[in-house]
């Protein structure tokens, strides 16, 4: 049986509103570590360091927490439009959208004063515009993402591109793409070391039939896509993150994944799982959403 992230409080008790992995990723931020119950796991594990500036669509998602005084991390995403930020479904909790901030083009978030904050915008009636995939199934997994609307465009960074409907040019398997994300960076039971500074790592693109042979029928090939090997995976905290690769002779980037689930991390023959974001429903609510 799967479950749900959940954060933890600092004593490592679970908090029953939540429904993503917190972890602490800076002096100013809370010890707070997300962890799975025996099952799903988003973190990166076996990756390096990201220099400021080379991955300036990697989206924090972060809470304040008023008793505390500190920002928390929520999870992560990337920015598909200068108002638009991806992310995983399962990262929203409604009750902490009004205390939350979206930070960009900050590798170390001890580095306050570098990259931008937005927060989300609301639509008119004090609403949050935070829109989650209408197939969202919370049990399953299946078609995780959700869309946060900023409350002002960035428009000094380019944004993420994505692939067209229904296209696999991308997820040829054995096909080395990129994770990145602030996650876990230990795959042992037990075990967290949340990193100051945004880590990415490559792993090989699964084929469909080798992810259904690791998680059954869990594992929908239209909404989901699998990469990772052992010692190399995302982790805890790495959810709603992007799966993505350079563009050959530009500087630009193209995501094809968001980080989701899987079992433990970079566990042999347990790859990742990523919403698909060539799957023609998926595609479809990204450009009803944006515009694209």
């Amino acid at each position: 049986m799967k479950y749900m992230l959940h954060r933890l409080s600092a004593a490592g008790r679970l908090l029953p509103a939540a429904t993503v992995a917190a972890v602490a990723v800076c002096a100013c931020v809370s010890a707070q570590a997300g962890t799975h119950a025996p099952g799903i796991t988003p973190q990166i594990v076996g990756g390096q360091r990201v220099p400021q500036g080379q991955l300036p669509f990697v989206a924090q998602l972060r809470v304040f927490d008023e008793d505390e005084q500190i920002f928390d991390h929520v999870c992560g995403g990337a920015l598909i439009s200068p108002d638009v930020v991806l992310t995983a479904a399962h990262c929203i909790d409604e009750d902490e959208l009004e205390a939350m901030s979206i930070v960009l083009n900050r590798a170390d978030q001890r580095e306050t004063g570098q990259g931008v904050e937005r927060g989300i915008a609301d639509d008119g009636d004090g609403k949050p515009m935070v829109f989650l995939h209408p197939a969202y199934d919370a049990t399953t997994f299946a078609y995780d993402i959700a869309l946060i609307v900023l409350d002002q465009p960035v428009l000094e960074i380019n944004p993420v591109l994505l692939p067209s409907p229904g296209a696999d040019t991308l997820e040829r398997p054995g096909t080395v793409v990129t994770v990145a994300g602030w996650g876990n960076m230990l795959a042992g039971p037990g075990q967290g070391v949340f990193p100051n500074a945004l880590q990415s790592v490559s792993v090989p693109v699964v084929s469909p039939w080798e992810c259904q042979f690791a998680y059954g029928g869990t594992f929908q090939p239209g909404p989901m896509l699998c990469a990772g090997v052992r010692g190399r995976d995302s982790c805890q905290g790495d959810s709603g993150g992007p799966l993505f690769t350079a563009v050959p002779g530009t500087s630009r980037f193209i995501q094809m994944g968001v980080v989701s689930w899987g079992e433990s991390c970079a566990k042999q023959g347990k790859p990742g799982v990523y919403a698909r974001l060539s799957d023609p429903v998926i595609a479809r609510f990204i450009e009803q959403v944006t515009g694209m």
